[in-house]
């Protein structure tokens, strides 16, 4: 459940933080993608019914024709995570790279979320720039994906 939630956030980490060798501002780029990623994942999280339960277990059937499974909050558990997961990387898209206008750094702005960020940030309107954001976070789909 949460642990699961845990897991994947640990992973992004692990993988955005091996970037030590890139240069600095795809590292920063890496971290923005990161950052993006988990407050999506928790705000989803967090709109899930916290009532809602699903089974989990073996599916198998016993001699006697019975079934042994357990049922388990679905909010945070490894299948809302691979749920999630799509969900997450399509929001992503709504995202573009900015700078702050008076000390340049670098951020991930929300297009339809983070309006009121656009008056102190400038947008990268390069969609080369903007296509590498989307390029990551499929990276990191497969590789959580892969470990999963």
């Amino acid at each position: 459940m949460r642990s699961s939630s845990i897991l994947f956030i640990q992973v992004t980490l692990l993988i955005l933080s091996t970037t030590s060798l890139c240069d600095p501002t795809m590292k920063e780029i890496k971290c923005e993608v990161c950052r993006a990623l988990v407050k999506e994942s928790v705000d989803l999280i967090a709109k899930a019914d916290p009532k809602k339960k699903i089974p989990v277990g073996s599916f198998r059937l016993r001699a006697d024709g019975t079934q042994e499974q357990k049922t388990v909050l679905y909010a945070g558990s490894e299948t809302h995570m691979h749920d999630l997961l799509e969900q997450v990387c399509s929001s992503l898209d709504n995202y573009a790279q900015a700078t702050h206008k008076e000390n340049g750094e670098l951020i991930l702005v929300n297009l339809n979320k983070d309006i009121g960020k656009l008056s102190t940030y400038q947008v990268l309107a390069n969609p080369d720039e903007n296509g590498k954001l989307r390029k990551l976070v499929s990276y990191l789909e497969k590789i959580y994906e892969h470990c999963y």
